[in-house]
């Protein structure tokens, strides 16, 4: 075997696609499962919206400096 189809085989590569496919087919199936583990009142959409931002910005800055070089 290769060492890629080692890797692939002892990481959760699969049920990790699986769960991505299940999310973009249907979004409402995360807001289920988030709302079935946390308890009343706790909400954390405040806390990934400042991650994506911050992601957007480390993101824009990797595409510039692969543009300016």
């Amino acid at each position: 075997m290769t060492i890629g189809t080692v890797i692939a085989l002892g990481h959760q590569v699969w049920a990790l696609t699986l769960k991505g496919t299940l999310y973009l087919l249907w979004p409402n199936l995360l807001v289920r499962v988030m709302r079935k583990n946390l308890a009343e009142g706790q909400s954390h959409a405040h806390k990934f919206a400042l991650v994506g931002g911050f992601m957007v910005i480390i993101g824009a800055l990797l595409v510039w400096r692969v543009s300016v070089n």
